[in-house]
């Protein structure tokens, strides 16, 4: 059994039995609180937490690979249920099937801005498929190439969440009124949606319903 590493809550007149509030692996130091497991009582959460610890750094055969391959199943890497060649043939149809849900583009179809790689934005596909040829050393094998259209939207302050703010830092103490500290937060209110509606749409925010096909033969050439 591997050791594990437990906290509890001291006080000055310490009992032994007081219960456990951090579970800990004895080798990563991950932490396990027991308030997050179920149980009857805080016995039984610790012990689940417990339990947990145990076998946290504790080597996990992949639950997803073929029983029936050479060597048999690989094992999982920390933290996941799954080895990482397994992990990667997940992803693979996770997106495969997002890209079968969306609507298709040609590159001659996409008037969209676009991103790439999930983090990499262009105004538009042209400027991708620069990037695709002068910085991106791909094989053939890597194409098609899919990248997501984004629709731009104009950044908006969420109203009553920055009145809310305000009116939790206020730190008013109880019984206190939140509307008899302040004054004419209608005022505040349309000033704020003033202010919305002279913003712009200059943000790009990637949507799952529309992507851009790119094949080899689309991408730049000198």
């Amino acid at each position: 059994m591997k050791p594990v590493i437990e906290l509890i809550k001291k006080t000055d007149d310490h009992n032994p039995a007081e219960p456990v509030v951090i579970v800990a692996c004895g080798k990563c130091g991950q932490v396990y609180p027991p308030h997050l497991f179920t149980g009857a009582d805080d016995e039984q959460r610790a012990a689940a937490a417990r339990r947990v610890a145990e076998a946290c750094c504790e080597p996990r055969l992949c639950g997803a690979c073929d029983p029936a391959k050479p060597g048999g199943p690989a094992f999982a890497r920390k933290g996941y249920l799954t080895c990482d060649d397994c992990w990667t043939k997940n992803e693979a149809r996770r997106e495969q099937e997002r890209i079968d849900k969306a609507e298709q583009l040609t590159v001659a179809q996409c008037t969209y801005p676009v991103v790439y790689n999930d983090d990499d934005f262009f105004d538009n596909v042209e400027d991708l498929l620069e990037h695709l040829h002068h910085n991106c050393d791909l094989e053939d094998d890597d194409y098609p190439v899919v990248a997501w259209c984004c629709n731009q939207v104009a950044p908006q302050l969420d109203i009553e969440a920055v009145i809310d703010h305000f009116h939790e830092n206020l730190e008013l103490a109880d019984g206190v009124e939140f509307n008899t500290v302040v004054q004419d937060l209608p005022a505040l209110r349309a000033a704020l949606a003033a202010w919305n509606e002279k913003q712009k749409p200059t943000l790009y925010v990637p949507s799952d319903k529309r992507c851009v096909i790119i094949h080899k033969a689309d991408v730049v050439n000198d």
